[in-house]
């Protein structure tokens, strides 16, 4: 036999007799509670968004500020965290990324890099801007412009390679000739020539 139940959120729906009967796993809704029951469990399924390129970010993110591994020492092991918004909540992620400019091809970058990953240090931006932003850059000031060492390199007025403007960075030479000056020996195969 099947009944017609009308269910506690408002809904009805045709149950079987033995279900509603069953000593070990009776039919107590319509389908709602196991719905509810799903999204308490697995957060992510509340949005529907967890194979999108921004959720991704947003897990990469936290997954590299609360796993300690050797490949997350950079994040994790010195102390860099996710502010508890953007930690208990990819919505309140997505929202801000959304409202301050996240777009496909960007990545999350933080401003002091050795900042927490929140609203006031966190920016989307390019590739190249990303990595000119790295602790390990080293940066120079030349004709009143502080660059990194790879933006300089890819300045017009750079006459020399990165190994050659290292070396003269480190001997002690100004910024403005060690970027400006021509290398004075060119290097052909084994021998030197002036």
């Amino acid at each position: 036999m099947i009944w017609k139940c009308l269910c506690e959120c408002g809904k009805s729906s045709l149950v079987r007799q033995s279900k509603l009967l069953s000593k070990t796993r009776p039919t107590k809704s319509c389908g709602c509670l196991r719905a509810k029951r799903l999204k308490e469990s697995h957060p992510s399924k509340t949005h529907g968004e967890s194979k999108t390129l921004l959720y991704g970010i947003w897990h990469g993110m936290k997954d590299r500020c609360s796993r300690p591994s050797t490949k997350n020492e950079r994040y994790c092991g010195r102390g860099i965290q996710v502010c508890m918004e953007w930690e208990n909540s990819y919505e309140v992620f997505r929202d801000w990324a959304l409202q301050n400019g996240y777009k496909p091809g960007l990545t999350i970058d933080r401003r002091d890099t050795n900042g927490n990953y929140c609203p006031d240090n966190c920016r989307f931006v390019d590739w190249i801007t990303q990595q000119n932003n790295r602790r390990s850059s080293r940066h120079v000031t030349a004709w009143g412009e502080t660059k990194t060492l790879a933006m300089w390199l890819k300045d017009q007025r750079c006459k020399i390679g990165r190994e050659s403007l290292k070396t003269r960075l480190n001997s002690g030479w100004s910024a403005e000739e060690a970027i400006s000056l021509p290398p004075t020996r060119e290097f052909q195969g084994n021998g030197v020539t002036e």
